[in-house]
Formats: structure tokens, C-alpha cells, sequence
């Protein structure tokens, strides 16, 4: 596994408890994270790229927050929104 060169503090913070956490919550922790590192990312970008990239990671960090929206009503539901591995 590479090593990850940001932390992923919400993951982090669920990992001793990760037995008694759900499917949903996990990805939802991994998104927010990757929410996180992609706001950094867009930051330090915003004066080097051009618009079109900046827009594109706006576009993504949008994506990955309504898809935490979608799921946080499964949070603590035995209704799954999948069955298996989730897909990127």
C-alpha cells in the first residue's frame, strides 16, 4: 500500500472502533478526507494552473460532497445503498 503523503483524519479517528463502524461510514470518512486534501491541493494550485484545471477540481470536491450526501441517510440503516465493494 503507498504511503499516503496527507493525513486522513477522519478515517484515522474511526480506525480503533472499525469493527462497530459501517460500510457507509467508512466511505463517507475516506470522501471527506479526500475532500480535504483536494480543498489543499486547490489552494496551492489556485495562482499556478489554469482556470479550466481549477474548475475541474472544484467540479470533483462538489461531486464527492453530494455523494456524502446521498449516503448519510444510510449512516445507521440496515438498508444498504449497495451490496458489495462500492465503486469509485
Amino acid at each position: 500500500m503507498p504511503e499516503l503523503k496527507y493525513e486522513m483524519k477522519n478515517l484515522d479517528s474511526m480506525w480503533t472502533r472499525i469493527a462497530a463502524t459501517t460500510k457507509i461510514e467508512i466511505v463517507c470518512a475516506v470522501l471527506e478526507d479526500e475532500i480535504i486534501a483536494l480543498k489543499k491541493q486547490e489552494i496551492s494550485e489556485d495562482h499556478s494552473t489554469s482556470s479550466i484545471e481549477s474548475n475541474n477540481l472544484s467540479d470533483l470536491i462538489t461531486i464527492l460532497e453530494n455523494r456524502i450526501e446521498e449516503l448519510k441517510p444510510y449512516f445507521h440503516s440496515h438498508t444498504r445503498p449497495f451490496n458489495s465493494t462500492p465503486k469509485a
